[in-house]
């Protein structure tokens, strides 16, 4: 029994003393960025910027022109609905003249 126990904190101590080594390597070996790699990554950030700003300016511009479009529509359906009125009017005035009763 005596024997499982130490068997077993070897195992743990050898595990343990592998991890260890492995973050102190890790830890050795990642330095902080250089100038020229903030640099980089500051690019990198202004240019998702840039890239967001003139997909927000395209929708915009996209935007001004349906709502052109459906302004326009709408003055269309308008002088439908006028002309379609008249002819309707007409029609009736037509309807009665001939002697039919609404």
């Amino acid at each position: 029994m005596t024997n499982t126990i130490i068997t077993s904190i070897i195992k743990t101590t050898g595990l343990l003393t592998v991890l260890l080594t492995s973050i102190a390597i890790i830890s050795c070996s990642t330095s902080p960025p250089t100038l020229g790699e903030k640099m980089i990554k500051q690019g990198q950030n202004m240019a998702e910027v840039g890239e967001q700003w003139v997909e927000g300016e395209t929708m915009i511009s996209k935007g001004e022109k349906m709502i052109k479009q459906g302004e326009a529509q709408i003055e269309e359906g308008k002088q439908l609905i006028t002309k379609g009125r008249a002819m309707m009017k007409e029609s009736e005035e037509v309807y009665k003249q001939r002697g039919g009763s609404l």
